[in-house]
């Protein structure tokens, strides 16, 4: 390469670097970066089967918001022994819609539940980013000997059908790079919002199947290890004696007659009845209502407290008219 175009590729890398340095800056100045310490809460699991474990005894914040652990690992109160089985202890696993990373520990779905059940029901919190059904079902294995539960509560996303990723797959490495790009630049957080969403105008008008309809088809991995982990819970459960129920949430999108993924929920309701495993939509508890108000941030869609707390009292309405739950108190839903 002669000197001439050295200097034209330099001057086109020092012209991008100045222009990625400006449109950086303007989007720290019109979005700024959120007060995150976050640093050290999950860690690489000695078990391949999971994509990750948060660290326990860790704090930090998030959005202002405090996170902690416990000596279990798990964002929820310290766990004591269950020697009382006149006050149910519930155990309810899932990702991040249990961890809830933007919402107060004492807004959480558990600790909603736990409101309008009363002091008598505790629910133990074990969720975790990236966790699919599978990984789900491993967490109530191991977690049903030591906190002996009267109840499993599995806190079902669309994404779950999303199949299992070691944490050494080019799946999980590319996600951790994506993360920490996204994480420290504003200008690439946004640029990878309109990415995903010109990409989904494009397949939507080229008659293409969307990102969760077509998780579901029935060639599908994920969605084929699914329906094996529904048979496992059911198995679970019937060799444990300890009853599952499914808690169904939907994307918090168009809440009416028009949302896109009700033949999802359909297959996913039919899957569990195929094992007689008894299940909670939760799209009634949110219909009719405005989806961004039930969004941590208008860039985050994901659940936040009055979101959680529609998903309680439903929640806990299906659990006393299943008569799932015989305790005393004065809740009549």
């Amino acid at each position: 390469m002669n000197g001439g175009g050295l200097k034209k590729i330099l001057f086109i890398l020092f012209g991008a670097g100045i222009a990625f340095g400006t449109l950086e800056i303007l989007c720290r100045w019109v979005s700024p970066p959120p007060k995150v310490a976050l640093q050290g809460l999950t860690h690489i699991s000695k078990d391949s089967s999971l994509p990750c474990e948060l660290t326990p005894n860790f704090t930090g914040k998030n959005h202002g918001v405090e996170i902690r652990t416990n000596r279990f690992g798990w964002r929820d109160r310290e766990w004591k022994p269950h020697v009382d089985h006149h006050h149910p202890r519930i155990l309810l696993v899932g990702d991040s819609f249990v961890l809830g990373l933007d919402v107060p520990l004492e807004n959480l779905l558990g600790r909603q539940i736990e409101k309008y059940l009363g002091e008598k029901v505790e629910v133990c919190m074990a969720g975790c980013i990236y966790y699919n059904t599978s990984n789900e079902l491993l967490i109530a294995q191991r977690l049903v000997p030591l906190l002996k539960p009267d109840l499993i509560l599995v806190s079902y996303v669309l994404n779950d059908a999303e199949p299992s990723h070691r944490p050494e797959s080019p799946y999980q490495i590319y996600h951790r790079i994506e993360s920490w790009l996204i994480f420290h630049s504003r200008f690439l957080f946004f640029l990878r919002i309109a990415i995903h969403s010109s990409v989904a105008k494009i397949q939507a008008l080229m008659g293409a199947p969307d990102y969760y309809t077509a998780l579901y088809q029935e060639d599908q991995p994920g969605w084929q290890e699914n329906r094996r982990s529904f048979k496992a819970f059911a198995d679970f459960s019937k060799s444990t004696g300890v009853p599952v129920y499914f808690l169904i949430w939907l994307a918090l999108d168009r809440l009416d007659a028009t949302h896109p993924y009700h033949f999802i929920y359909q297959k996913i309701e039919a899957a569990l009845r195929d094992h007689s495993i008894p299940h909670l939509n939760l799209f009634h508890a949110f219909e009719g209502r405005a989806a961004p108000s039930l969004w941590v941030s208008s860039l985050d869609a994901h659940p936040n407290a009055i979101a959680f707390q529609l998903a309680a009292q439903a929640t806990t309405d299906f659990l006393f008219k299943k008569r799932i739950l015989r305790i005393n108190h004065d809740y009549s839903p």
